[in-house]
């Protein structure tokens, strides 16, 4: 049973991340939305963190708020940008969903 992990707040100003980290099972996604997007900035300490994690989890941020945020050169290219068509089918292909703040 899979997870889809949303993390809508940067790592810098909220645990989410870490809360997220410690419920991760093989197999789960991390969306990164909202102001979520800000801890994916290459080379910034969250992204390193969010690397390691990037072998046994898909890491995925919404795009219109990696847009919105000017970020379109500013991330990895081991993070999948997704639209809200593929946020749907992410929260329909996976058994649960869980939110982190």
């Amino acid at each position: 049973m899979t997870t889809l992990h949303t993390i809508n707040k940067p790592s810098q100003s909220s645990p989410a991340l870490s809360y997220a980290q410690s419920a991760l099972l093989p197999g789960d996604t991390l969306l990164f939305i909202e102001d979520g997007v800000f801890s994916l900035i290459e080379n910034s300490q969250s992204c390193d963190i969010i690397k390691t994690l990037h072998d046994q989890h898909a890491i995925t941020a919404l795009l219109p708020d990696v847009r919105a945020r000017g970020l379109n050169n500013r991330l990895p290219e081991w993070v999948t940008l997704v639209d809200y068509d593929r946020f749907v089918e992410l929260t329909e292909t996976h058994a649960k969903t869980l939110s982190w703040t």
